[in-house]
Formats: structure tokens, sequence, C-alpha cells
């Protein structure tokens, strides 16, 4: 599986400032410093709704059809699914970035030796699969 970049121009607004590419070895000296991490003060996470509407098959009066809605109960009602979102401040999102490549290695290992919670958790995984 492809390595990706852990630095990456993160262009959602928030309470800090950018970090360029320019920065980026900059940044990695400071993310390289356990203590800097440890002494790290997170910015608080940005809260937002995203209204996502399901484009799924349905069945209008006996007729499948992909559709925005869903017809129960003799009602037509939206399929809309409502995500919440959290935005990290752009130092923050790369110290996240930076240590998941540096420990997901050792999160997948834990994962394969313990069966239950491999065929359970998939949250911030990437998991390989066959495509032809």
């Amino acid at each position: 599986m492809e390595k990706k970049d852990w630095f990456k121009d993160r262009g959602y607004p928030h309470f800090s400032n950018k970090t360029p590419l320019s920065a980026r070895n900059k940044v990695k000296t400071y993310l390289a410093s356990s203590s800097n991490i440890a002494t790290h003060s997170f910015y608080p996470l940005i809260f937002k709704e995203i209204i996502q509407r399901r484009y799924k098959m349905s069945n209008f009066e006996n007729v499948e059809k992909r559709s925005h809605k869903t017809f129960k109960n003799g009602k037509v009602t939206s399929n809309k699914k409502i995500r919440e979102i959290l935005y990290a401040s752009h130092l923050d999102a790369h110290i996240y970035s930076f240590y998941n490549q540096k420990l997901s290695k050792k999160y997948e290992e834990y994962l394969t030796n313990n069966s239950k919670t491999s065929d359970s958790i998939s949250a911030y995984r990437q998991v390989e699969t066959d495509q032809a």
C-alpha cells in the first residue's frame, strides 16, 4: 500500500494560521520532539454538521428506483444523514497525521493479534482491497 504524506495543505479556516509547504521541515522538527508534543496545547475542535442525502434504491408503489427519498408506511421521507464533522487546527492536524503514520503499523499489528478487535474496528484504518 502506498504511504501517504502526513504533511498536506489543509484549506479549511480555523483559529490558527495555515502551515505552508515551505514550513514542512520546521513542523517536522517540532513534531519529532516528544517533549514538544507532551506539552503542546491543542486548540479546540471546530464543530460543523453536514447534511448528506443518500442516493439509494427505494420502493415507490412496487417500483424499485434510486432516489434521495424512501417510501415507508404510506409516507415519503428523506433519507438524509447528518454527519458531525470536527476540524482540528492546522498544526494539531499535522500532529495527528504525523503520529498516525508512525503508529499505524503497530496499531494494525495489535489488532491482528486480537481477532475480536480486528474484525470489529474499521475506523481510522487503511484497509487494503482487491481491485482489478
